[in-house]
């Protein structure tokens, strides 16, 4: 079993408005990023794009996203309409919070019931002494589902949600996000997670409250079903068939534990899963599971966007098999996805959505860890894809891409992405040689885009743009034109 962070989930918020602090302050909390991933810097990409003057502090002026209901909800009283049955509020002492039902009128427009309101007074020695949570949920392994929720603050902070046992020994079971970034403004979050190792009407959604003082808003909370399909797009990963055997793959093991890997014919894989399989035999076992890996570094990944990951999996015997997605560099931290599924002597196919999050670029690295027990594993027709789902409207506009503008500060770059379903990013990239060690990329903030006016304006987060571009293909320039007059500059990247 793992004990850390436990990600599988695509996240999306809209911001209403945008309250940024000054710069300075963003750039002392985002030096303040804590282990395996966990920062207290959210808000501070965002906040350097408005002190440069790309985007404004304004209300949203969004086209509907057209969201659909993916299924019933499987929470009881998910609107508070029933005050807090249902649901309880743990506080382990030191800690203590309170909690008020609030009506509707104060909750974020459209979102029917009541708003929970608590009021966090003193924190325990883990954010997880404060906790607000719904048990006995029957959830199904192998199942994905969706987790919906709008949430404030009356500070910018963070907030924690999972889903794990309600009993011992307490295990994650499929999703655990402790970086929700909240701010004054209503926003509403998405993460979608496949369950594993659940328990019957013993699963538990938690919402982890003890990482700030201060108050926090609930409303309009849902956990439905919703399918996980494959991405489409390129594979990210080199030799990710095994073709050419052990090349740009690494199996590392530490002393005392043991491992080797061979390779398989075709023969060997799953029915119509072509290349080779890595059988990975494992023959002595250390204090961590991490002390055996199989692993590909070298990934580019890019903050804020979708990934998938697929692969095939099976074992001579029942055991865990944990997954996860983290630098190659100090200090490794997790980068959106840590999981651990189960494998039986048959071969099955695995399907893992996360959202990358304080990525390094060409620094990434996906991990098979082992070291959980003895025996063989094997594994083939492993794909990681960048999850862009087309939508006719976007498909072929020439907008669609990565690009990157410059800024005053030569050590800073501005990352606009601007994807084929309308959704995006917008992201502060700081050069490798401005901070003398790998280049760091905080968290980029996510945004809907569209145009307008016979596609001669171009609506990017909440503000207008008249747009050309110049030249074709990595030769291309983009010209955004603000409002006020003022051009911004990118290149295709």
């Amino acid at each position: 079993m793992i004990h850390s962070i436990f990600i599988s989930h695509r996240t999306l918020y809209i911001p209403e408005s945008l309250v940024p602090l000054p710069c300075e302050a963003h750039e002392r909390r985002f030096c303040e990023a804590t282990r395996r991933g966990r920062t207290r810097s959210t808000g501070w990409a965002l906040a350097v794009l408005v002190c440069l003057g790309l985007f404004r502090s304004a209300s949203a002026s969004l086209r509907p996203a057209g969201e659909t209901s993916p299924g019933p909800n499987l929470l009881e009283n998910a609107d508070f309409k029933n005050g807090a049955q249902r649901w309880t509020l743990q506080a382990d002492t030191p800690a203590s919070v309170t909690v008020e039902l609030l009506g509707a009128e104060i909750g974020p427009p459209g979102v029917p019931g009541k708003v929970a309101h608590f009021d966090v007074k003193a924190l325990g020695a883990h954010n997880w002494n404060l906790q607000f949570s719904q048990a006995g949920l029957d959830l199904a392994d192998g199942e994905a589902y969706t987790l919906t929720f709008w949430a404030r603050a009356d500070r910018e902070r963070i907030i924690g949600v999972n889903m794990a046992l309600d009993m011992p020994d307490w295990h994650p079971v499929g999703l655990s996000a402790y970086h929700t970034p909240l701010t004054r403004n209503w926003h509403k979050f998405a993460y979608v997670f496949m369950a594993a190792r659940t328990a019957k009407r013993h699963n538990r959604l938690g919402v982890v409250l003890g990482d700030a003082l201060g108050t926090v808003d609930l409303a309009g909370i849902s956990l439905c079903h919703k399918a996980i399909d494959d991405a489409a797009g390129p594979n990210l990963l080199q030799n990710a068939n095994f073709s050419n055997g052990a090349q740009d793959w690494t199996l590392q093991h530490s002393d005392p534990a043991s491992a080797k890997v061979e390779w398989s014919g075709a023969e060997a894989s799953p029915p119509g899963v072509p290349g080779k399989v890595a059988r990975l035999d494992v023959t002595a076992l250390s204090a961590n599971n991490w002390n055996i890996q199989f692993f590909q570094p070298g990934l580019d990944l890019i903050d804020g966007e979708a990934y998938t990951l697929t692969f095939w999996a099976r074992a001579d015997h029942e055991r865990p098999l944990s997954v996860n997605v983290a630098l190659d560099v100090p200090d490794w931290h997790m980068v959106g996805l840590d999981y651990q599924t189960a494998l039986t002597p048959t071969w099955r196919k695995v399907v893992m959505a996360f959202t990358a999050v304080q990525t390094v670029r060409d620094h990434n690295r996906l991990s098979f860890l082992l070291g959980d027990a003895l025996g063989q594993v094997e594994l083939a027709g492993i794909s990681l894809k960048r999850d862009i789902q087309a939508d006719p409207s976007h498909a072929t506009h020439p907008l669609v891409g990565v690009w990157e503008g410059r800024t005053d500060d030569p050590s800073r770059t501005l990352r606009l992405t601007l994807n084929a379903d309308g959704t995006g990013s917008l992201r502060s990239v700081t050069t490798a040689a401005a901070s003398g060690s790998a280049p760091h990329e905080p968290v980029a903030h996510p945004l809907r885009w569209y145009v307008k006016e016979a596609g001669h304006r171009v609506i990017i987060g909440s503000e207008g743009y008249t747009w050309s571009i110049d030249g074709a293909g990595v030769d291309a320039k983009l010209t955004l034109t603000d409002q006020t007059g003022k051009s911004h500059v990118f290149y295709r990247r």
